[in-house]
């Protein structure tokens, strides 16, 4: 019940956020739920589901108000910027949370085989490098200042939208028409 409670939260907060990707929810005729970036197939009911490639952002406290992000320009590369959010956007939750980590560490590595030539490119490339380090970086500094409340949310966000990129093959997602640009 607490588990089918907290996903449909994760849902709902996924399927009201702005600025995301495009995910399909696809129930199947056993009631079989599933979530990819491709159509469903005939026999499933479907809806689009937008999942956010990062967290809101947190109102301001003392201190952080008028703060810039100091890490590195975003990458120009829209494919390469794909990756990144998705390598550090896993491994930030890996970090913070070893269940997460236990769970999803299969999944995350057969995405890294489905886009090996671009987690290649990432770790050859200097400005990618720096923007995942610091994106960790930042994730691990939040993480240290939330409440309770605020860490089950966070692993909450985890939970809805990483498991749903780590499904994406990078170059067939952004290749695809209604693909964000």
């Amino acid at each position: 019940m607490t588990r089918t409670l907290a996903a449909a939260s994760c849902l709902c907060a996924a399927l009201l956020a702005p600025d995301a990707s495009a995910i399909v929810k696809c129930v199947d005729k056993a009631g079989k739920v599933t979530y990819q970036d491709e159509k469903c197939p005939d026999d499933s009911k479907s809806a689009d589901v937008r999942i956010m490639s990062s967290p809101p952002p947190e109102a301001p406290t003392a201190g952080t108000a008028g703060a810039e992000s100091k890490g590195p320009p975003p990458s120009t590369d829209e494919r390469l910027g794909e990756a990144e959010k998705t390598i550090a956007g896993f491994e930030s939750c890996a970090a913070a949370y070893p269940e997460f980590l236990q769970k999803y560490s299969d999944a995350y590595d057969s995405w890294k085989r489905m886009n090996d030539r671009l987690v290649q490119r990432t770790r050859r490339n200097e400005g990618s490098i720096d923007r995942i380090k610091a994106e960790k970086d930042e994730a691990k500094a939040k993480q240290a200042t939330y409440t309770p409340e605020q860490a089950k949310a966070r692993l909450g966000y985890c939970e809805a939208a990483i498991p749903a990129l780590l499904t994406r093959d990078i170059e067939k997602f952004l290749a695809r028409p209604n693909s964000p640009s």
